[in-house]
């Protein structure tokens, strides 16, 4: 029963919108672009605001933190594949065509960024 009712007076709304849209269009068309105008700039204005100002002092220093991990992460990662490469063509210069393959596992080098431990109850007392 609470659903159809709740469409209907939705459906009136969407109507009377457009009719008040399509007489202020006939009417006043200088007024509803001005109208128009002033609103998108508003919402221009509250899209700057959100984006710029309020986002950009919340991510400030965990956003540093984040790229210092990558670049660490990156040089890294450069760093072993270029000592691989240079073993690999020694090992290729010393022996002759063997087909010895040695498959190590790689090591992950983790960064943590920021981290805080709570210190845990004492279970003993209760």
């Amino acid at each position: 029963m609470r659903r159809p009712l709740i469409k209907s007076l939705l459906y009136g709304v969407i109507v009377l919108g457009v009719v008040g849209f399509l007489y202020k269009l006939i009417n006043e068309p200088t007024s509803m672009l001005r109208t128009i105008g002033f609103t998108l700039m508003f919402l221009l204005i509250i899209y700057v605001f959100f984006t710029y100002i309020l986002r950009a002092g919340q991510q400030g220093s965990q956003n540093k933190d984040y790229i210092r991990a990558v670049k660490q992460s990156k040089s890294r990662l450069r760093e072993r594949t270029q000592k691989q490469a240079d073993v690999r063509s020694l090992k290729k210069s010393k022996r002759p065509n063997k087909l010895h393959t040695i498959k190590k596992r790689k090591e992950t080098h983790l960064t943590v960024i920021e981290g805080k431990k709570g210190k845990k109850k004492n279970r003993a007392f209760f």
